[in-house]
């Protein structure tokens, strides 16, 4: 009895221990199916690495309790190395996010330059700034026109109709929705549910944009790696299926050529701008005001000394 009491006695010292490891793991897997639900890619992978942290941490005082020291210094070890990864990723100077944001905005515009580029092998031609309906009244912007040619890039197209105008009620699902392509993470502007665009086309006298009629790339006379068809803009105010694009001769209130440049950049010291040859360059905002339209037409014959920048 005396033994059976002992046992009585010293089982409930382990107790503690197992409490608090499966409260642990419970917590953790918790938050971090929070995080993983609300977060992108990034959040998610850091969830995975706290559910391997918490279980590390309790598999080496599972591994020392029972007297197996080589495997609790292994478990440990991985333990303190995951730890440092946490802290690295948590701790990341803004400098550092900013590179991965610049480099998410770089990928997005060169998936819509691709797809453009593919539009134009189908058709012989770029899309329209816009198509029109029966009236003259701006209908398909050309981000809708190329959603066929986006492929799997991150686009969630649903049950987009493009017969129906773009801001039809059959369309409205998916109008309103949040896609991550058309939207540059530097863009402070832009909510987590936000309908905007970060990246337009830049309309005006010979540039690659034109209402209701697309250009050929043979018609593109100062080559398609010195012309640029998007650009990048922040606080653009233009829902990603809207119709509506950057007009040089009719500037948003408060834009002026002057500002313009400054206007573009979601990052420091300039934009991205994909050309017309599916290149995406970062464009610096003291590049001067002749080189950047002469960089926006087709055929001006002009000639960019980019090492003035």
């Amino acid at each position: 009895m005396a033994a059976t009491d002992g046992k009585l006695r010293s089982h409930p010292s382990h107790l503690p221990v197992r409490v608090w490891a499966i409260l642990a793991v419970a917590a953790t897997i918790s938050v971090s199916a929070v995080i993983a639900a609300l977060g992108g890619p990034t959040e998610q992978l850091g969830a995975l690495f706290m559910v391997g942290w918490a279980g590390l941490l309790v598999g080496s005082i599972w591994a020392l309790k029972v007297g197996r020291g080589l495997l609790s210094l292994l478990l440990l070890l991985a333990f303190v190395l995951i730890s440092v990864v946490l802290v690295q990723s948590t701790c990341a100077t803004p400098e550092a996010r900013e590179v991965a944001r610049r480099a998410i905005c770089t990928n997005n515009l060169r998936g819509l330059g691709k797809a453009l580029l593919d539009y134009e092998a189908v058709h012989g031609q770029l899309p329209p700034v816009y198509t029109t309906d029966g009236d003259g009244k701006p209908n398909q912007s050309w981000r809708t026109i190329i959603l066929p040619y986006l492929g799997d890039v991150g686009f969630d197209v649903g049950h987009y109709d493009d017969h129906e105008a773009w801001d039809a009620p059959s369309n409205r699902s998916v109008v309103e929705s949040h896609q991550l392509l058309f939207i540059c993470p530097s863009d402070s502007s832009l909510s987590n549910d936000s309908h905007d665009t970060s990246y337009v086309a830049i309309v005006g006298p010979g540039t690659a944009w034109h209402p209701g009629q697309g250009v050929k790339l043979s018609e593109v006379k100062d080559g398609p790696a010195n012309t640029i068809l998007l650009v990048e803009m922040n606080n653009s105010g233009i829902k990603w299926a809207e119709p509506r694009d950057l007009e040089l001769n009719n500037l948003p209130l408060g834009i002026t050529k002057q500002n313009l440049l400054h206007a573009l950049s979601n990052h420091a010291g300039g934009f991205n701008a994909v050309f017309a040859d599916g290149h995406v360059e970062f464009i610096p905002e003291t590049i001067s005001w002749e080189d950047f339209m002469a960089l926006l037409t087709i055929a001006g014959g002009e000639t960019v000394d980019r090492s003035k920048w």
